[in-house]
């Protein structure tokens, strides 16, 4: 029995061992997949940035061809693309980009690499430590199916020769590739350049595309035709012009268009080519015309009256190595 002084005990309210542990188990359990998917979506933003960076830089390297008949780098094996890259020095790239991944091999640059007709970049997916993580390999695949010719490559020294990675690689390379741009094999052999130049004047030589089967630069060709030609030889300023009638004229050029400055006409002197705004390394053929009038053969220079009055019409493409001639005379030539 309760006696009139005694009042019940309150019980107090808590938690179990069970309960606790289950909380515990529970937060862990989240926190598991919470750092699980931070990484998850780390690695997802490395691989985003590798897909878009590669991109740009092969987006690059197409314009570069475009422009220049060629890729930026030479047959050799892969090398960084740094500062020094021609993407970067001539403007197609504002920067060199640099990979979310640090490898042992040459730090967190891309990797560029061409063949006659593709030009590759690739990326090292690699650990911290260097040794074989099982996400290598998936990250590295998952980059390369972003990839136009994407593939995997354990070799860094070639991108030409397919050498899959495996599951405990330590190192794996995403790499994806473009081919020649076909507009400028389907217009190789079309006209290049064309202008109206005076006797003795130099014409640029075209930058060929580089012919995918064999390797090696198509051929830079000119044609040369009169458009203006007056009979005069001797020149008075006392009297009138001596005008003789035109046996026979003949257009050509000198130069084998490796020259920065090619021959002279026959008989002339030698004028500088280039001016300001002719890139650097730019090679030119000179055109000449040769006239003969009933006083025979005209001597003329470009600086003279006859040489001013002569116009010639300069017309330069790019012959394709297995280009069929037909016969030995052709109307391109020089």
């Amino acid at each position: 029995m309760w006696g009139p002084s005694m009042k019940p005990i309150p019980q107090q309210k808590g938690f179990s061992l069970i309960e606790v542990l289950l909380v515990l188990t529970i937060v862990s359990v989240i926190f598991g997949m919470a750092m699980v998917y931070l990484q998850q979506r780390t690695a997802s933003m490395r691989a985003d940035k590798a897909v878009l960076d590669m991109q740009q830089i092969l987006n690059a390297a197409l314009s570069y061809y475009v422009a220049n008949g060629r890729w930026p780098t030479d047959f050799n094996p892969p090398i960084e693309l740094d500062s020094t890259s021609k993407l970067v020095v001539e403007k197609y790239l504002p920067v060199a980009p640099r990979s979310s991944w640090v490898s042992t091999v040459g730090g967190n640059r891309y990797y560029v690499q061409s063949s006659p007709s593709t030009f590759y970049v690739g990326v090292a997916v690699q650990g911290s430590t260097g040794v074989a993580r099982p996400w290598i390999l998936p990250t590295a695949q998952t980059i390369a199916g972003r990839l136009p010719l994407g593939f995997t490559t354990f070799r860094h020294d070639d991108f030409t020769t397919l050498s899959s990675c495996s599951s405990n690689s330590t190192i794996c390379f995403a790499v994806g590739g473009v081919n020649v741009p076909g507009q400028n094999l389907n217009q190789a052999d079309a006209v290049r350049y064309a202008n109206l130049y005076h006797h003795g004047a130099c014409v640029p030589v075209p930058k060929c595309p580089i012919d995918p089967q064999t390797g090696t630069q198509m051929t830079p060709e000119i044609m040369v035709a009169p458009t203006q030609v007056k009979g005069v030889n001797d020149v008075d300023t006392g009297n009138p012009e001596n005008v003789y009638p035109i046996s026979s004229f003949q257009a050509y050029s000198t130069g084998s268009g490796t020259d920065t400055d090619p021959p002279a006409c026959i008989g002339g002197s030698p004028v500088p080519c280039g001016s300001g705004s002719d890139p650097i390394g730019t090679t030119y053929w000179r055109v000449c015309l040769q006239v003969v009038t009933e006083r025979g053969e005209v001597t003329s220079t470009p600086a003279n009256a006859w040489g001013q009055y002569a116009t010639l019409l300069a017309i330069t493409r790019c012959k394709i190595n297995n280009e069929a001639a037909g016969s030995p005379f052709t109307v391109y030539s020089n």
